[in-house]
């Protein structure tokens, strides 16, 4: 049979359609919860059949993160459905930025044709449940010291039934910059003695897999070099300036702590530790 079964928005109305037209039912309390699908008998007569909806709970309406760190967003969502043998087809449309992804253990995720629109093996409630509540989402690279939201639609089309049943959640990123501690605003030697002008500096950032880009001006007489075990400074095209290779903001401490400068009269420092 060819007849498709729709229920209003409202849930006042169904109608069902099938080759030979249309026609319209009027809903009463008595619907409540109920799906409707159409199939054929052995006649190939159209049957309307009622089912019981699936029922999702759980849902969290808003959550945060930081600086593109994972979350889990529907980690509380369960699915349940009276229907024998019922088996859940499963929808996530995610608008915003971001990658929706499988969680440890699980396969069941693929891209479907639109953008943003994910499509979840179809399974039991139980199955479905498991592979929902693990799913990952990661926000896109945000604007500095700026937020980004993100929605994420679930619908269960449980049973072949006309209409989904839906929960959404926002995942809000907020992304923060890389913080700089320990700068000593003045500091002296003697006689052109060297010292570690960043000895107690330290670089920490909240995304996750931070890399730094980490730059050093040097205004005045003296040489910056590398100390003892490391090599990642490098002179750049501008008089006095010097790049670090990126990297962790443990391993970029760590280097900027060793940093010796060789002074040959009076200089000052700017240091800047850039988001890549």
């Amino acid at each position: 049979s060819a007849a498709v079964a729709a229920v209003s928005p409202d849930g006042s109305t169904l109608t069902v359609t099938d080759k030979a037209g249309g026609e319209s039912f009027a809903l009463s309390g008595w619907a409540a919860g109920l799906g409707f699908r159409v199939t054929a008998d052995a006649h190939d007569d159209t049957l309307l059949i009622a089912g019981p909806l699936p029922v999702i709970g759980g849902g969290v309406a808003s959550q945060t993160t930081i600086s593109q760190a994972p979350v889990n967003p529907f980690s509380k969502v369960t699915i349940t459905d009276s229907a024998p043998n019922a088996i859940e087809t499963v929808t996530i449309q995610v608008t915003g930025a971001g990658i929706l992804t499988d969680g440890a253990g699980f396969s069941g995720l693929a891209a479907a044709g639109a953008p943003g629109l994910y499509d979840l093996t179809a399974a039991s409630p139980a199955n479905v449940t498991s592979e929902i509540d693990a799913l990952v989402f990661t926000p896109a690279k945000g604007q500095t010291n700026a937020s980004s939201t993100s929605t994420l639609t679930l619908s269960d089309l449980g049973g072949g039934l006309s209409q989904a049943v839906s929960t959404a959640t926002q995942v809000i990123d907020n992304v923060a910059a890389p913080t700089l501690q320990g700068v000593v605003a003045s500091q002296t030697t003697t006689s052109e003695t060297p010292i570690n002008p960043f000895a107690a500096v330290s670089i920490s950032d909240a995304a996750p897999n931070a890399m730094e880009t980490v730059t050093i001006q040097v205004t005045g007489a003296g040489t910056l070099a590398d100390g003892a075990g490391f090599s990642g400074l490098t002179t750049a095209s501008t008089p006095g300036l010097y790049d670090l290779t990126p990297a962790s903001p443990a391993i970029v401490t760590s280097e900027i702590d060793a940093l010796v400068f060789t002074p040959s009269g009076i200089p000052s420092f700017d240091i800047d530790s850039l988001m890549p």
